[in-house]
Formats: structure tokens, C-alpha cells, sequence
């Protein structure tokens, strides 16, 4: 995915774990069936308006005025054009979801509440400036030099480790 983002044929727009949002159509090598490929959600259709708000957290108008909403801890595309501009305005807006499982990790068990009121706020972690924000560029070949070294260092701590029996030591 760091190769994708950092492409220089098209501008990233917005991008998670399984998806990116690009300012042009994508080059035909990158979409397809295949693992490692990108499907094309809107089967080559254009996305006439959009807000990325944050991770997991956007909406937007195809060129069908069909509103495709992906708010986390919400229902896929429930959230009208209307409540999408007023979350990315500031506003909170409530939503009631059905049955959802919550997961207690202090005490190890799960419930299932039958409804719940989820508010939905405009509340980024990355910054957004423009309706858009920078991916982070990431440089392989710094990447792989410093795997190289951090390669170097572990086999002479091995090393010193096995030299002086430091595992027998009490």
C-alpha cells in the first residue's frame, strides 16, 4: 500500500487499510480480482462531491447523486448528504444502530445491546486541511537500510550473548 500512496501518476485524496480515493481513474494494472489488486467500487464511475472526515469517517455523491456513506459504528450509507455536510460543519449527529456487541476486556465477556445511540462528530486524528490531507511518505531505501543495520545489531548482541554463556548467568 506504501508503493500505491506514494505513486506519482494520480493525488491521494483519502486512503485506509482496504481502500483509496484518487483524483483520477486508476491505471488499468492496479484494478482487478486478483489478490493484491484494487477492486473499483464505483465500477469506473466518478465521485462528483465528497467529505473525508477522518478514518473510517466519509461520505460522498457519485455521479448518479447516490450518497455512499462510511461512518465507523454506523450502518454502511445511512447517513444522508444533509448529515454528512452538517458532521463536517462541526455538528454531532445521533443515530440509533441495531443489535451491537460489546466487548468487555477487564472482564473477558461480551453483551448485545438491541439498540444503541451512536453520536457521529467531526473529531480527526490526521489533519485534514482542505478537505484533503498528505499521506505519509515513507522512503523504502531508508527503510531497508535501517532493517539492515537493526540486522547487524541483533546478530552482535547474539553474538555477545553466546561469547560470555550471558544466559547462564544467575
Amino acid at each position: 500500500m506504501t508503493q500505491f500512496k506514494n505513486n506519482s501518476e494520480f493525488n491521494l485524496l483519502y486512503s485506509d487499510t482496504d481502500s483509496a480515493f484518487v483524483d483520477k481513474p486508476l491505471p488499468d494494472y492496479l484494478i482487478g480480482k486478483e489478490l493484491g489488486k484494487l477492486k473499483d467500487e464505483l465500477n469506473g464511475g466518478v465521485i462528483k462531491k465528497g467529505y473525508f472526515l477522518g478514518i473510517k469517517k466519509y461520505g460522498y455523491i457519485d455521479e448518479n447523486n447516490i450518497v455512499h456513506s462510511i461512518f465507523s459504528g454506523i450502518e454502511r450509507n445511512s447517513l444522508s448528504w444533509n448529515e454528512i455536510e452538517q458532521i463536517a460543519n462541526g455538528f454531532t449527529i445521533i443515530k440509533n444502530s441495531s443489535v451491537r456487541f460489546f466487548k468487555n476486556l477487564t472482564s473477558l465477556n461480551i453483551t448485545i445491546k438491541n439498540s444503541l445511540e451512536t453520536s457521529i462528530v467531526f473529531n480527526p486524528r490526521k489533519k485534514v486541511n482542505n478537505n484533503s490531507y498528505k499521506a505519509m511518505k515513507i522512503n523504502n531505501n531508508i527503510l531497508i537500510t535501517f532493517n539492515y543495520y537493526l540486522k547487524i545489531i541483533k546478530y552482535r548482541i547474539t553474538s555477545l550473548i553466546n561469547k560470555y554463556n550471558l544466559f547462564k548467568l544467575k
